[in-house]
């Protein structure tokens, strides 16, 4: 497992909502769009290499974008872990659930013991701090000097025919800065992946780093220079009762078991968005609802990516555009 941590420095990033204006920004960077950033700078590179094969059967799988304090991760907070316990403790049911993040050494924690994890001496600890780390589950206080700040700027409508401001008409654009801390993401390769394609890989990460992410990367939002530790290990039950997703997974037919559902904690999100072709402007891209990273199966569950949109269909220079949904998966509480 590779863990690729994205040092943005003053570099300011914006990763966009869908709908009118830029004034709203995603908090994280989803796993279907770290896979298709890689994609997009893969195929420039070493276009041999792209084919409905690779999205169909990738030689890697990608979680989303999580944050680093203090040079402390953290990772999503699994969904619904702290119900029971919540049920006898009334008056932590208002902090707990606005913890969306869990540092590492509860998280790893949280992959032995699952709903034991409120046992643990840690998580003792972390409870203390609640009032302090917000919407961090941590065993110490998070400084407020380390955090990860939105920024709102007025911009001006640009006529399009005279290339004038036009007077009174202000949109705004939302940014984020990074100070004292950053993004990660981890990768886990196949049984069929080569060590050629590890490192070509490398390379595109390294130079996706100097195309950057995000919107307005043409004025430099979004560049950062790649950390790849290539011995990156988490400590996973061995023998686990349910699976904890670290990112969006759209379930493969044959994924689809009747307990699904009935045996899982999940949320649902709604990805969709636009794609720029030259000669007919931005299409419109079909929406996928997929399950968000933190949702907890009691089996594991492939994911698929799926074509999102077609132009020229049947045509010999017809293009599809994928939206990832394979499943990134760990092992949670010991099945005694």
């Amino acid at each position: 497992m590779w863990k690729v941590q994205l040092n943005f420095g003053s570099t300011p990033v914006h990763i966009g909502l869908d709908g009118i204006g830029q004034e709203k920004l995603d908090q994280t960077f989803h796993s279907d769009a770290v896979f298709g950033a890689l994609a997009s700078v893969w195929a420039l590179v070493y276009p041999e290499d792209i084919c409905d094969a690779f999205f169909q059967n990738p030689p890697f799988r990608v979680t989303s974008c999580f944050p680093v304090m203090n040079n402390i991760e953290f990772f999503p907070m699994p969904i619904g872990l702290l119900d029971k316990y919540l049920e006898h403790q009334p008056d932590l049911v208002k902090p707990l659930k606005k913890i969306l993040w869990i540092s590492r050494p509860l998280f790893e924690v949280c992959l032995r013991k699952g709903e034991n994890l409120v046992s643990d001496p840690l998580f003792q600890q972390a409870l203390i701090h609640i009032p302090h780390n917000r919407e961090y589950l941590h065993i110490k206080y998070l400084s407020s000097q380390s955090k990860i700040i939105a920024s709102e700027v007025p911009r001006l409508f640009i006529d399009r025919q005279g290339r004038q401001a036009e007077e009174g008409h202000i949109w705004y654009f939302t940014k984020l800065y990074f100070k004292e801390a950053s993004w990660f993401f981890l990768i886990h390769f196949e049984t069929s992946t080569t060590e050629k394609q590890k490192k070509r890989l490398e390379t595109i990460i390294h130079l996706l780093g100097d195309t950057g992410i995000g919107a307005d990367r043409s004025v430099g939002h979004g560049l950062f220079t790649p950390n790849i530790d290539k011995q990156y290990k988490l400590s996973e039950a061995a023998s686990p009762r349910e699976y904890l997703h670290l990112s969006l997974t759209l379930p493969a037919p044959d994924d689809l078991q009747p307990s699904l559902v009935s045996s899982s904690r999940y949320s649902l999100t709604m990805r969709k968005g636009a794609v720029t072709f030259p000669g007919k402007g931005n299409m419109r891209k079909n929406p996928v609802r997929m399950f968000t990273a933190g949702s907890c199966f009691s089996y594991r569950l492939k994911g698929q990516t799926v074509p999102v949109l077609t132009l020229n269909e049947g045509q010999s220079d017809e293009t599809r555009i994928y939206r990832y949904g394979h499943s990134f998966q760990l092992g949670m509480g010991e099945n005694i």
